[in-house]
């Protein structure tokens, strides 16, 4: 009896006590007064490096803080996926500077100093900065090269209020249904990868597939004229042959001194796959920036909102595009550029044409269609225009 008695009160006690154990858990670094000896598990027993949260199975609701005024220093890979309802957060606590991550070489995880490899992951309040860019290959550029990395099949993560300073390329994501708002970018100048012929400049978003929204950021600076084509870099860039770019929303950006706003690929891509693009929204950003505002080597994509071309030394053109046989009929497809009469041709330093289009700067909204005839004709289409806009389109 008595024996039964202490199972009931055992059996009572784990009772008790399990949903406690397998509850959310909290992480606590600080690479200034904490230590690698102790759990890690409160703000008195921190851990000092970055590197034992990987450590840790990470599970749905647990929260990874970094305690402001630290430093890290390589690659930290956050392996675990949350869930809609509790997803895994990494974030700041604490007073003072934001907490901050570099990784100063290629050979260490591509210099990604955060790569998130599983689903519903929160990435808040960090500081990331001087990752490489410089000398790289093209390859790592366009698979793996950023401070902050969502993994392939890493689906449903945020990227928000964080900085990034003189990194080569500030994030890059290949993970579907990404939220990436309200971060602060302030890029290099330096090229990334530069040859006689061709070069890659620096960039502050590079997204290698579709299902994703970029929305409320500043990207400022990534942009650099050591370049044959003039210059090279901007602030968003969209390809990757791999994977599809269906259903990507763009809107409400800051951007500010790059060499272009917005680059997609499409018969240029690496690998040399022509992914079907369609559903772009890109609308209501603003852009003071040189060279292009759209470099647009893709069909079939629209636009709204007012565009901000910055003249100066660096413009060829507010939108550039490739006059690419389109691989299906544009009847019927919104298809964004601008009137004919804007058009343009530009030769290049080393001799190569491109043509390109300013922007009436009194056109403040509209979606534009394109006919293929000869090649393409150019038609404009808006919703509402001033006097001094019919004027324009008149001529």
């Amino acid at each position: 009896m008595l024996n039964m008695k202490i199972r009931i009160k055992s059996f009572l006690i784990i009772s008790i006590l399990l949903p406690v154990t397998c509850g959310a858990k909290d992480y606590y670094i600080d690479s200034v007064g904490g230590s690698d000896r102790k759990n890690g598990r409160s703000k008195s027993s921190a851990w000092k490096s970055h590197k034992k949260v990987e450590s840790a199975s990470l599970k749905a609701g647990d929260v990874v803080h970094f305690k402001r005024g630290s430093s890290f220093s390589g690659s930290l890979v956050i392996k675990g996926s949350g869930k809609k309802s509790k997803p895994i957060r990494l974030t700041s606590y604490g007073t003072g500077a934001l907490p901050k991550f570099t990784n100063s070489s290629t050979r260490d995880a591509s210099g990604n100093a955060i790569i998130l490899r599983g689903d519903y992951i929160i990435v808040e309040n960090l500081h990331f900065h001087d990752t490489p860019g410089e000398k790289v290959s093209g390859m790592l550029i366009m698979t793996k090269l950023a401070a902050l990395r969502i993994e392939h099949g890493s689906d449903h993560c945020i990227i928000r209020n964080n900085e990034f300073i003189k990194t080569g390329q500030g994030i890059m994501s290949a993970g579907e249904h990404t939220l990436i708002t309200r971060n602060y970018l302030d890029g290099p100048s330096y090229a990334l990868w530069r040859t006689a012929k061709s070069s890659w400049g620096p960039m502050g978003i590079h997204l290698n597939i579709g299902n994703q929204e970029v929305s409320y950021n500043i990207i400022k600076n990534f942009g650099t004229k050591d370049s044959p084509w003039g210059s090279d870099g901007g602030a968003i860039e969209i390809d990757f042959g791999k994977y599809h770019k269906k259903n990507i929303y763009i809107h409400h950006n800051y951007s500010e001194g790059n060499a272009g706003f917005l680059e997609s690929s499409w018969d240029y891509d690496w690998p040399r796959f022509k992914q079907e693009i369609f559903n772009w929204r890109v609308s209501f950003n603003i852009c003071y920036d040189g060279q292009s505002w759209l470099f647009m080597l893709a069909p079939c994509t629209g636009i709204d909102g007012r565009p901000l071309p910055k003249s100066g030394s660096w413009d060829i053109g507010a939108i550039q595009y490739s006059a690419t046989k389109p691989s299906r009929p544009l009847a019927g497809t919104r298809v964004v550029f601008v009137a004919k009469d804007a058009m343009r041709t530009w030769t290049m330093k080393n001799g190569k044409k491109i043509k390109g289009a300013m922007i009436p700067g009194s056109l403040k909204r509209g979606y534009f269609k394109v006919k293929k005839e000869n090649g393409f004709k150019f038609n404009i289409k808006v919703s509402s225009l001033s006097d001094a806009d019919k004027k324009f389109l008149e001529q």
